[in-house]
């Protein structure tokens, strides 16, 4: 069942709008608006940002998708995926992590696959 949160704050960062987004646009069946959301959300991630907007980026997209199953979640695992060594330096992501969940499971599966860090995700910022 797909979970929808809305809220009426004005401080989401563009990370978590991005998400906020694709998930509506995944609900209502609107490829266009889902499609945009995701090219806004890699260009955002090719900007900076911080690991304290990843993960709470990481927060919204696997509390409101299809757990791992689409695009949007295949993006944010995949980024944080390449940059796993600067964002271990962060007590937030080290604490996402000590929840588990799906996001821990999409990053082990990365590893054993044999997935290289900063290979095709290399242009997206961590400042």
């Amino acid at each position: 069942m797909l979970k929808v949160k809305l809220t009426t704050s004005t401080d989401d960062d563009e990370l978590v709008r991005a998400v906020k987004v694709y998930v509506l646009a995944d609900y209502f069946k609107i490829r266009g608006l889902q499609d945009y959301a995701l090219q806004r959300q890699d260009d955002c991630l090719k900007g900076e940002w911080t690991g304290a907007d990843l993960v709470d980026c990481i927060r919204e997209v696997y509390g409101t998708t299809n757990g791992g199953k689409d695009k949007m979640t295949a993006l944010i695992s995949g980024v944080a995926y390449q940059h796993l060594a600067r964002l271990w330096k962060d007590e937030p992501f080290r604490e996402l992590i000590r929840e588990g969940g799906d996001f821990v499971l999409d990053i082990v599966r990365r590893n054993a696959s044999g997935e290289e860090v900063l290979g095709s995700y290399s242009g997206h910022g961590f400042r």
